[in-house]
């Protein structure tokens, strides 16, 4: 593939791209997006906190993408945005029940206009606050879910027998019983 041969246009649709540790999906996702000449971030999730706590809020995931998309608010809203370990979020409930980030993302994963500072590091009053709309922005989770996989192995002959097949039939209702909310997935 060359990419000053491809004219490539996207339709948005997030997803939660899963398999075991190493097997390449950042990789994978960074490769797509060279490809497509988008900008892209990787979240760790397990950095983020809910606003007002020390630590990244989701707020801070725009000043990531602002500077991976050169600057340009234009070439940021077409961007891809990867919460890398988003399988970790099914454990991080608060004493409600509830988990507050998965809250404060399916916000932004919904599509609507968001305000940030620039600089995360100097965050003041005087600095300008620019804003963005998230329509546009992919939203990827990656995540090796390996206890999604207990319980769902089936294992099947093909050919003389010699080869053993090992398919997984994962759902929609198993992110959700892992712990990820409905709206989420």
């Amino acid at each position: 593939l060359k990419k000053e041969n491809l004219d490539l246009s996207f339709t948005k649709s997030n997803m939660i791209l899963f398999g075991e540790s190493g097997s390449g999906k950042t990789l994978i996702l960074k490769e797509i997006a060279t490809i497509i000449n988008k900008p892209i971030v990787i979240i760790d999730i397990t950095t983020l906190t809910e606003s007002g706590y020390v630590r990244l809020d989701v707020s801070t995931i725009f000043q990531d993408l602002y500077i991976a998309a050169d600057r340009s608010i234009e070439r940021m809203e077409e961007g891809i945005i990867v919460f890398d370990e988003i399988d970790k979020l099914g454990s991080r409930l608060n004493k409600n029940g509830t988990n507050p980030i998965q809250q404060e993302l399916l916000t932004i994963l919904e599509g609507r206009k968001v305000q940030f500072q620039e600089n995360a590091v100097n965050m003041n009053n005087n600095e300008e606050i620019l804003e963005i709309d998230t329509t546009n922005i992919l939203f990827i989770g990656i995540g090796a879910f390996t206890s999604l996989f207990q319980n769902k192995e089936k294992e099947t002959s093909f050919g003389f027998g010699e080869h053993k097949l090992i398919s997984k039939t994962i759902t929609q209702d198993d992110f959700v019983k892992y712990g990820l909310m409905k709206e989420f997935v």
